[in-house]
């Protein structure tokens, strides 16, 4: 959802910082795992993910890039 807010408020597409934000949901998918009663639906929400996050290409490309927008960094860090 802040995804999508933010793409919104700059009128954009998805940007690699955008999909760096798919990892960190995706990731916490991951710690959510280990709870038996939520482990099907967060395996579910990160297949949903998976073609969001960064891949090897993105991350050649874009080589030590960070989340740096407000619209982000307000609320992760």
């Amino acid at each position: 959802a802040a995804v999508a807010y933010c793409m919104n408020q700059r009128n954009g597409d998805l940007k690699y910082e955008d999909k760096l934000v798919y990892e960190l949901a995706y990731n916490e998918y991951e710690k959510a795992k280990i709870d038996p009663g939520f482990r099907a639906k967060a395996r579910t929400k990160q297949n949903n993910l998976k073609p969001l996050i960064p891949t090897k290409e993105d991350r050649f490309m874009n080589k030590g890039a960070k989340i740096k927008s407000p619209c982000y960094t307000n609320w992760i860090n």
